[in-house]
């Protein structure tokens, strides 16, 4: 029996967010933000009954990703709480749309995600399931989850969302690779991916 119309896999970040240079920032804003949020919050939109997939750290930051999760009528039945701290990153945007991004993902909660999560979450009760490059770059482990996943998938898409501060066009491109024969679609962006991949 389908359960879920699509699940989405990868890591969250909490988002601070600044009006000012990070030299002069004063004030942030606290969001929740990463791809898979992204990807997830407008499937359940669209009116997907729509789950996250991912490792979340066990403290505060944690309850302020839940519950952001919730508000977005994403399902967190498949989130687990563990130590750790959770992924974040700072960004600023000036007045001509120029930002610049300093990210706080290393040994993060998410990406510790492993097989073991998935073989838990019981994919083949989504119609789809969705999981991109950036979760594949995280860890060997969470590439090892991405790769279960699109072995367990009904339908499995795969975005390949290449990040050069994240991983190489090597290893982005292995992953692709070994990942393309599951996918049902693969949703690269052109032609800043169609090149380096």
């Amino acid at each position: 029996m389908i359960e879920l119309d699509v699940v989405v896999l990868g890591e969250v970040l909490v988002e601070l967010a600044s009006d000012e240079p990070f030299a002069a920032g004063r004030e942030v804003t606290l969001g929740v933000s990463g791809d898979c949020v992204n990807a997830a919050a407008a499937a359940a939109a669209a009116g997907a009954r729509t789950a996250l997939l991912t490792r979340i750290a066990d403290d505060e930051l944690g309850d302020v990703v839940e519950a952001r999760l919730h508000e977005l009528g994403v399902d967190t039945s498949l989130v687990r709480r563990v130590p750790g701290q959770q992924a974040a990153y700072f960004v600023h945007a000036d007045p001509a749309g120029a930002r610049e991004f300093v990210y706080l993902r290393s040994g993060s909660a998410g990406s510790t995600l492993d097989a073991g999560d998935v073989e838990d979450a019981r994919l083949d009760r989504a119609v789809v399931v969705l999981a991109s490059g950036i979760t594949c770059a995280l860890s060997e482990s969470a590439r090892g989850a991405v790769r279960a996943a699109a072995e367990a998938a009904r339908t499995f898409v795969y975005d390949p969302n290449f990040r050069p501060r994240l991983t190489s066009a090597d290893a982005a491109a292995d992953a692709l690779r070994t990942l393309a024969p599951y996918a049902a679609v693969v949703t690269p962006a052109a032609p800043g991916e169609t090149g380096p991949l």
